[in-house]
């Protein structure tokens, strides 16, 4: 994890942070294997802020006090088969 210096004080605090951080990167991993058969832009070795980046951005914007999602490029047609 390239921890040089411990995110928290307590060494137990370190052990839940590790256990959280492990199952978050499982769970990433298993999102990227389900997606990657069903989207090009997602591929099974690509870290978390490509992924954030190239799959996740939605374009927003605030008009009259409400938020109203933009069209975008993306063609996301290929997940609908996983709903």
């Amino acid at each position: 994890f390239g921890w040089e210096v411990l995110p928290m004080r307590k060494f137990e605090h370190n052990t839940v942070y590790l256990y959280l951080t492990a199952f978050n990167y499982i769970l990433f991993k298993f999102i990227t294997k389900l997606f990657e058969s069903k989207t090009p832009r997602v591929r099974q070795n690509m870290e978390l802020k490509t992924f954030k980046d190239k799959f996740l951005a939605v374009s927003t914007k605030w008009i009259r006090g409400k938020l109203k999602f933009l069209a975008r490029e993306k063609d996301y047609i290929g997940l609908f088969a996983l709903i």
